[in-house]
């Protein structure tokens, strides 16, 4: 965010309107208004960078920012794959961080955004924040830094009472923090910052976290611009304009960027299980607004639901299986827990800094282990290869990337004894192994569809996410 004098903006009425927006709200009637500018007092106002680079206003540059040389190297190399195109990548954010000052990459999960951010960092040698919105990736960024990085890099922290930013390299900050305290002016000033899973930026709290930050260069990661409230513009507003696309099967390339095509996924199979018994209900409250939640906790409440679940997992329990399960209410993990032998819950409610440290760097080695979306839909590092949603969700993309890994993941996690002697087996050829591995543990999506209410639109919206990336469709009807 940047702050100019009023009298340089001439139309207010126009700036207004461009940066304010009417947002749905999930079963409800009314909309929200969010606004992405702010006037301080008669002489001063606040709004995205990239808008008042846009209208061409006066935007001056802090020349005494921290853009010293580090002297860091990387420690491997970018990946030229098709499936993990780092090095066009790479290419692209320079081509747009020296012509605009801002971009946003877009990659698949697990396709390396992380490591083009770090080597960003690295080509540029300037000082760089590391923007997070929970404490797990704030750990991941520090294993990856520590991991890529030759040289020693020195990394700092700025979260809560800890501003640790003094001779720093690069330093992870909490989002939340930096909104809700008051550092000093010094350690906010970089020569580039990162915002990771950048579509979360857009969120009043974090948005307005920017201001207190001075910066040359700015970019953004994420897996997923698309969002709900349709808010995709002020995320570039905020950061920069993408320098890659993601081109669906199916889409048409546009102009101007660098087209990253997504092949589709036929070796994916998703298991679409319709359920049409149990706590069916719609609840509304004296405006007609459904009630969402409530909604939620009797699905997770239905006994018969829930012992087809536990069904499921049973069906899944075999040799090299090791899965997720994600649901929206903690109460409905423990019972599962209870439930499934070999399990482990995994929600992230951990008090202390040591128990969250120990949770960022964990090895979830269990074959089933029980989360929340909120927790285990981003950035979480996990080599499983099948994935349980059972409770509604509508954005679907990022959930299932924790699953869809390449075949290395597969070699490296196997836990099948059988499998194993096979791979000791120096009669057999290595692709024909590779082959059969992965034929053995596909990657499976079981998905509950509950078609009602508003429930019914956000399978939808799942379901047409699955074709579009070729997925393998089985429907279990009737159930």
């Amino acid at each position: 965010m940047l702050r100019l004098r009023r009298d340089q903006i001439g139309d207010e009425k126009r700036l207004v309107r461009d940066l304010t927006r009417e947002i749905t709200q999930y079963g409800k009637k009314k909309r929200k208004i969010v606004k992405f500018y702010a006037f301080e007092g008669r002489s001063w106002v606040w709004l995205p960078r990239f808008y008042a680079i846009r209208r061409n206003f006066d935007v001056a540059v802090d020349t005494d920012l921290p853009l010293h040389q580090p002297g860091l190297t990387l420690n491997g190399q970018l990946l030229k794959t098709k499936r993990r195109p780092q090095v066009r990548v790479f290419e692209a954010a320079i081509h747009a961080l020296n012509k605009r000052g801002g971009t946003i990459i877009t990659l698949p999960c697990g396709a390396g955004k992380t490591n083009v951010g770090i080597a960003l960092c690295v080509y540029y040698g300037v000082k760089t924040l590391v923007l997070c919105h929970n404490m797990t990736l704030m750990n991941q960024w520090k294993q990856r830094l520590e991991t890529f990085v030759k040289g020693g890099i020195r990394v700092g922290r700025i979260q809560q009472n800890v501003c640790d930013t003094q001779d720093k390299d690069v330093v992870l900050a909490s989002l939340q923090s930096l909104h809700a305290r008051n550092y000093p002016e010094e350690a906010l000033r970089y020569g580039m910052v990162i915002v990771d899973e950048a579509h979360h930026i857009v969120a009043q709290t974090f948005a307005w976290a920017l201001k207190k930050l001075t910066f040359k260069y700015s970019i953004g990661l994420t897996a997923t611009l698309e969002r709900r409230d349709k808010l995709e513009d002020m995320v570039c507003l905020l950061i920069g304009q993408p320098c890659t696309y993601l081109v669906k099967p199916g889409e048409l390339e546009p102009t101007g960027r660098l087209c990253l095509a997504i092949d589709a996924r036929p070796d994916v199979q998703v298991n679409v299980v319709h359920f049409r018994r149990g706590k069916q209900r719609v609840r509304t409250n004296r405006r007609g607004d459904v009630q969402y939640s409530t909604m939620v906790t009797w699905l997770t409440q239905d006994a018969e639901r829930n012992r087809l679940l536990l069904q499921l997992v049973s069906m899944m329990r075999q040799d090299g299986r090791q899965g997720l399960l994600l649901s929206d209410r903690v109460d409905h993990l423990r019972y599962l827990h209870e439930h499934i032998p070999d399990s482990e819950i995994f929600t992230g409610k951990l008090k202390t800094e040591k128990q969250q440290d120990a949770a960022a760097e964990k090895e979830f080695k269990k074959f089933m282990t029980l989360s929340t979306y909120r927790q285990f839909a981003e950035a979480m590092d996990f080599c499983g290869n099948f994935i349980i949603l059972a409770t509604p969700v509508s954005a679907v993309e990022q959930p299932v990337g924790r699953i869809l890994r390449d075949r290395l993941v597969y070699w490296k996690h196997v836990r099948c004894q059988a499998i194993q002697d096979l791979l000791l087996d120096a009669q057999l050829p290595a692709p024909v192994v590779t082959d059969y591995l992965f034929q053995c543990l596909r990657p499976v999506i079981i998905d509950f569809f509950d078609v009602f209410s508003i429930f019914a639109g956000m399978a939808n919206k799942r379901l047409k996410y699955y074709t579009k990336a070729g997925f393998e469709l089985i429907h279990v009807r009737d159930l």
